[in-house]
Protein backbone atom coordinates (compact mmCIF):
# COMPACT_ATOMS: atom_id res chain seq x y z
CA UNK A 1 0.00 0.00 0.00
CA UNK A 2 1.32 3.59 -1.08
CA UNK A 3 1.46 6.63 1.09
CA UNK A 4 -1.42 7.97 -1.16
CA UNK A 5 -3.97 4.67 -0.53
CA UNK A 6 -3.41 5.45 3.63
CA UNK A 7 -4.05 9.62 3.26
CA UNK A 8 -7.67 10.67 2.82
CA UNK A 9 -7.49 11.36 -1.28
CA UNK A 10 -9.36 14.94 -0.40
CA UNK A 11 -7.93 16.42 2.48
CA UNK A 12 -4.65 14.89 2.81
CA UNK A 13 -4.78 14.68 6.47
CA UNK A 14 -6.74 12.00 7.87
CA UNK A 15 -5.62 8.28 7.01
CA UNK A 16 -8.86 6.53 4.95
CA UNK A 17 -11.67 4.30 5.77
CA UNK A 18 -12.65 1.45 3.70
CA UNK A 19 -15.86 1.96 4.46
CA UNK A 20 -16.19 5.73 3.11
CA UNK A 21 -13.91 4.89 -0.29
CA UNK A 22 -15.30 6.95 -3.38
CA UNK A 23 -15.97 4.24 -6.37
CA UNK A 24 -14.65 5.60 -9.63
CA UNK A 25 -15.95 3.42 -13.00
CA UNK A 26 -13.46 3.88 -15.33
CA UNK A 27 -13.11 1.60 -19.31
CA UNK A 28 -11.16 1.58 -22.02
CA UNK A 29 -12.07 0.46 -25.43
CA UNK A 30 -10.44 -2.51 -27.23
CA UNK A 31 -12.30 -3.34 -30.10
CA UNK A 32 -15.76 -1.84 -31.64
CA UNK A 33 -16.88 -3.20 -34.56
CA UNK A 34 -20.43 -1.74 -36.61
CA UNK A 35 -21.33 1.72 -36.93
CA UNK A 36 -24.29 3.14 -34.50
CA UNK A 37 -27.24 2.78 -36.66
CA UNK A 38 -31.03 3.61 -35.56
CA UNK A 39 -33.07 0.40 -36.24
CA UNK A 40 -31.81 -2.50 -34.13
CA UNK A 41 -28.27 -2.92 -35.64
CA UNK A 42 -26.14 -4.23 -32.49
CA UNK A 43 -22.60 -2.57 -32.14
CA UNK A 44 -20.49 -5.15 -30.48
CA UNK A 45 -17.63 -3.22 -28.64
CA UNK A 46 -15.22 -5.15 -26.53
CA UNK A 47 -13.94 -3.49 -23.21
CA UNK A 48 -12.06 -3.63 -20.50
CA UNK A 49 -13.45 -1.87 -16.92
CA UNK A 50 -12.48 -1.61 -13.69
CA UNK A 51 -13.48 0.30 -10.08
CA UNK A 52 -10.66 2.65 -8.64
CA UNK A 53 -11.87 3.12 -5.06
CA UNK A 54 -10.43 6.71 -3.67
CA UNK A 55 -9.47 6.64 -0.29
CA UNK A 56 -12.03 9.07 1.72
CA UNK A 57 -11.90 9.82 5.36
CA UNK A 58 -15.23 10.04 7.95
CA UNK A 59 -15.12 13.61 7.92
CA UNK A 60 -14.34 14.36 4.26
CA UNK A 61 -17.50 12.14 3.80
CA UNK A 62 -19.66 13.82 6.35
CA UNK A 63 -18.79 16.92 4.70
CA UNK A 64 -19.15 16.15 1.03
CA UNK A 65 -22.52 14.91 2.54
CA UNK A 66 -23.26 18.08 4.02
CA UNK A 67 -22.08 20.27 1.09
CA UNK A 68 -24.67 18.36 -1.36
CA UNK A 69 -27.25 18.63 1.63
CA UNK A 70 -26.95 22.44 1.77
CA UNK A 71 -26.77 22.97 -1.76
CA UNK A 72 -29.90 20.73 -2.53
CA UNK A 73 -32.31 22.36 -0.26
CA UNK A 74 -31.05 26.05 -1.48
CA UNK A 75 -31.28 25.41 -4.93
CA UNK A 76 -35.16 24.12 -4.42
CA UNK A 77 -35.47 26.88 -1.99
CA UNK A 78 -34.36 29.16 -4.52
CA UNK A 79 -36.56 27.38 -7.55
CA UNK A 80 -39.45 27.19 -5.52
CA UNK A 81 -39.34 30.99 -4.44
CA UNK A 82 -39.18 31.90 -8.23
CA UNK A 83 -41.56 29.68 -9.09
CA UNK A 84 -44.17 30.82 -6.65
CA UNK A 85 -43.35 34.86 -7.42
CA UNK A 86 -43.02 34.91 -11.33
CA UNK A 87 -44.80 31.77 -12.62
CA UNK A 88 -48.23 30.85 -9.86
CA UNK A 89 -48.57 34.27 -8.88
CA UNK A 90 -48.81 35.85 -12.37
CA UNK A 91 -52.35 35.54 -12.60
CA UNK A 92 -51.94 35.74 -16.28
CA UNK A 93 -50.53 32.32 -17.02
CA UNK A 94 -52.64 29.50 -17.53
CA UNK A 95 -51.71 25.55 -15.96
CA UNK A 96 -49.80 24.62 -19.00
CA UNK A 97 -47.40 27.84 -18.83
CA UNK A 98 -47.34 27.10 -14.99
CA UNK A 99 -45.66 23.64 -15.63
CA UNK A 100 -43.76 24.29 -18.69
CA UNK A 101 -42.12 27.39 -16.45
CA UNK A 102 -41.59 25.25 -13.60
CA UNK A 103 -39.77 22.61 -15.64
CA UNK A 104 -37.94 25.47 -17.38
CA UNK A 105 -36.51 26.79 -14.18
CA UNK A 106 -35.97 23.56 -12.45
CA UNK A 107 -33.74 22.54 -15.65
CA UNK A 108 -31.70 25.64 -16.30
CA UNK A 109 -32.04 26.51 -12.06
CA UNK A 110 -29.12 23.16 -12.61
CA UNK A 111 -26.17 25.62 -13.15
CA UNK A 112 -27.57 27.76 -9.86
CA UNK A 113 -27.11 24.16 -7.98
CA UNK A 114 -23.22 23.85 -8.90
CA UNK A 115 -22.47 27.66 -8.00
CA UNK A 116 -23.83 26.79 -5.02
CA UNK A 117 -21.75 24.00 -4.11
CA UNK A 118 -18.80 26.00 -5.15
CA UNK A 119 -19.98 28.61 -3.12
CA UNK A 120 -20.13 26.46 0.16
CA UNK A 121 -16.50 24.93 -0.23
CA UNK A 122 -15.05 28.45 -0.66
CA UNK A 123 -17.03 29.34 2.47
CA UNK A 124 -16.25 26.70 4.95
CA UNK A 125 -12.33 27.10 3.49
CA UNK A 126 -12.66 23.19 2.10
CA UNK A 127 -9.87 22.62 -0.13
CA UNK A 128 -10.65 18.82 -1.98
CA UNK A 129 -8.50 17.09 -5.01
CA UNK A 130 -10.50 15.99 -8.18
CA UNK A 131 -11.57 12.11 -8.56
CA UNK A 132 -9.36 12.61 -11.80
CA UNK A 133 -5.95 13.61 -10.04
CA UNK A 134 -5.94 10.94 -8.29
CA UNK A 135 -2.33 8.94 -9.54
CA UNK A 136 -3.97 5.58 -10.30
CA UNK A 137 -6.84 7.44 -12.19
CA UNK A 138 -4.85 9.95 -13.63
CA UNK A 139 -1.99 6.92 -15.09
CA UNK A 140 -5.21 4.92 -16.49
CA UNK A 141 -6.77 8.53 -18.14
CA UNK A 142 -3.34 9.28 -19.81
CA UNK A 143 -3.08 5.75 -21.35
CA UNK A 144 -6.40 6.00 -23.88
CA UNK A 145 -8.74 4.89 -20.21
CA UNK A 146 -12.03 7.13 -20.26
CA UNK A 147 -14.77 7.77 -17.43
CA UNK A 148 -17.58 5.88 -17.02
CA UNK A 149 -18.09 1.83 -16.63
CA UNK A 150 -18.48 1.32 -20.23
CA UNK A 151 -18.07 2.91 -23.69
CA UNK A 152 -21.30 4.99 -24.94
CA UNK A 153 -21.72 4.88 -28.50
CA UNK A 154 -20.14 7.26 -30.18
CA UNK A 155 -19.82 5.40 -33.37
CA UNK A 156 -16.35 4.22 -35.22
CA UNK A 157 -14.52 7.91 -34.32
CA UNK A 158 -14.70 7.01 -30.50
CA UNK A 159 -11.17 7.75 -29.92
CA UNK A 160 -11.03 10.49 -31.77
CA UNK A 161 -12.00 13.90 -29.77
Amino acid sequence: MTDFQKLCWYCEKNNSQDEYTVPYDIHKLIRRKGTYVIFGRSVKTKYLSKTINIPRCKKCSQIHSKIFDISAISYLVICAIFIWNKIILNNENTFDQIIIGSVLVLIFGIPIFLIISWLVKKLFGIKENRDEDYPEIANLLSQGWESGSKPYLKGENYNSK
